[in-house]
């Protein structure tokens, strides 16, 4: 539930292999396909659009999505108040950024 760059390993023949090294967990099929849109997000992809045009993405009820949305947004806000750690001192900035791209994704998606 956490796919990002920096949780992602290539292979030698090019397979990417995704590793959530500090929780591994499994969670609902779509979930890693919406959590890889928040950054493309935060660069001006139009994520309705790719959520609309993916089997995977498209079939989900807007407000499992909204509900999901919600969940990281609190994750992020929250974490990003955290103490920065030595080993990641980029990672409290990151996360206050995704938390506002995800304020702004939500906003939008209820009218708000």
């Amino acid at each position: 539930m956490d796919v990002r760059d920096d949780n992602m390993l290539v292979r030698p023949d090019g397979t990417a292999v995704f590793c959530d090294w500090n929780w591994p967990t499994a969670g609902a099929a779509w979930l890693d396909s919406l959590f890889l849109l928040i950054g493309p997000r935060g660069d001006g992809l139009d994520t309705d659009a790719v959520i609309a045009s993916r089997p995977l993405l498209r079939e989900v009820p807007a407000a499992h999505v909204d509900r999901v949305l919600a969940l990281v947004i609190g994750y992020f806000f929250k974490s990003s108040d955290d103490p920065v750690p030595p080993t990641s001192p980029h990672i409290r900035n990151a996360q206050r950024w995704q938390g506002e791209v995800l304020w702004r994704w939500l906003g939008e998606r209820r009218g708000w």
